[in-house]
């Protein structure tokens, strides 16, 4: 990747961090609880360690690289645990510049999507381009409305259905956001919540998200996506159309052991 390259490249996680706590926050404040937390855990490669807070499924992950001089925090994130196996063609790796995070490109049938990789730092030597991984795939929402009547209905100004209204409240779309990879617009039918989870203060509702397959119109992918009730506009029944913007995550299969998981 030449120089030019590497500048268009998006690395960071502030979307995540402002979808998480769905506002104002102090970032070094909570690295810190999470890194003091009695209830956390390390995941560890070479020379990187992965301090897991397991207050969850929606916890939160620092990256810090030990130096033979100091040990230094390389990134922070929301990490979501879940037990939710997705197969994926592995057809690219964006390794970010610090070496141990990376967004992962692939294919679920004739589906593409892209996702970040919350634990690279530690099976990045297990990965192969074109081979078949199954990873633990979830979304946080970083937007989550209710479509109003007016942006349900379309009235052609031109051609052979000019003047005719058109209804959108069934469409359904997955549309990645170019910038940040691992971003993508949806528009779906709201159907329910089939949970909620609360962490680090803030309350999370769980919609279970599908993505289908254009041929077949059944669902490849499905995947429990995150919402902070906070940032919920509308109150969404069922067979309400809704739309929004989420991040997808996901991490290799089995990358913790039963005691984990308690």
């Amino acid at each position: 990747m030449n120089n030019e390259e590497n500048n268009k490249k998006y690395e960071g996680q502030g979307n995540n961090w402002t979808a998480f706590f769905a506002g104002d926050h102090d970032i070094k404040d909570f690295i810190k609880h999470v890194v003091e937390s009695p209830g956390s855990t390390a995941k560890k490669n070479g020379d990187f360690s992965g301090i897991i807070n397991l207050q969850g499924p929606v916890k939160a992950l620092v990256l810090i690289k030990v130096n033979p001089e100091n040990a230094e925090v390389y990134s922070a994130y929301p990490f979501l645990q879940v037990s939710n196996r997705v197969e994926v063609e592995i057809e690219k790796i964006d390794e970010w510049s610090n070496g141990a995070e990376a967004v992962i490109s692939g294919s679920v049938g004739h589906a593409a999507i892209s996702f970040f990789d919350t634990l690279y730092f530690l099976n990045k030597g297990k990965y192969e381009v074109g081979k078949k991984h199954i990873f633990e795939i979830a979304a946080l929402a970083h937007s989550f409305i209710k479509r109003d009547e007016k942006d349900l209905i379309m009235i052609p100004d031109a051609g052979p259905m000019k003047g005719e209204k058109l209804y959108t409240h069934k469409m359904t779309s997955f549309l990645p956001v170019h910038e940040y990879p691992s971003e993508f617009q949806f528009t779906c039918p709201f159907i329910n919540f089939s949970g909620e989870v609360n962490s680090y203060d803030q309350n999370f509702k769980v919609f279970p998200f599908w993505l289908r397959d254009n041929d077949t119109d059944v669902p490849v992918i499905t995947l429990p996506m995150y919402v902070n009730s906070k940032i919920i506009k509308g109150d969404p029944k069922t067979n309400d159309s809704i739309q929004g913007v989420a991040s997808l995550q996901g991490y290799l299969a089995d990358s913790f052991d039963e005691q984990d998981k308690k």
